[in-house]
């Protein structure tokens, strides 16, 4: 009786794997990005966005090796909205987006990169991505 049990959550598992739907925010289904410079602002699918600040970075260094990739978390202003954002590909960390409006908004990139044997090269940039509310 166990094991017939244990095939069956088993089973189930493989299918529920099987059935998942696309990914709701593929890169393919971008609705807008920005790059922004610190302190700057820019529009992003037709939001001012404006980069306030980075909270947090703890990445792995570019050249080095690390056991956790680390994360890097901003604070901006989306219109009237003001966020702290981690950085996070949409495709693989769907809950760190932020709903404004119609569209779900993402930080997806932050660089410079850190590096071990090389001083940062000039103030950080962002690039956000929006998406349509699935």
């Amino acid at each position: 009786m166990r094991t017939s049990a244990l095939a069956l959550l088993l089973a189930l598992g493989l299918a529920a794997c099987d059935s998942a739907g696309p990914v709701p925010y593929a890169a393919e289904s971008r609705t807008g990005e920005a790059t922004v410079a610190l302190g700057g602002t820019a529009s992003l699918d037709g939001l001012s966005v404006t980069f306030a600040s980075v909270v947090a970075d703890s990445r792995c260094l570019v050249d080095a090796e690390c056991i956790w990739a680390g994360e890097a978390i901003v604070s901006v202003a989306l219109g009237e909205v003001a966020r702290d954002l981690r950085v996070a590909d949409p495709e693989t960390r769907s809950e760190e987006g932020v709903r404004i409006g119609d569209r779900i908004v993402f930080a997806v990139a932050l660089t410079p990169e850190p590096r071990v044997d090389s001083p940062v090269d000039g103030p950080p940039t962002l690039t956000l991505a929006a998406y349509p509310v699935p």
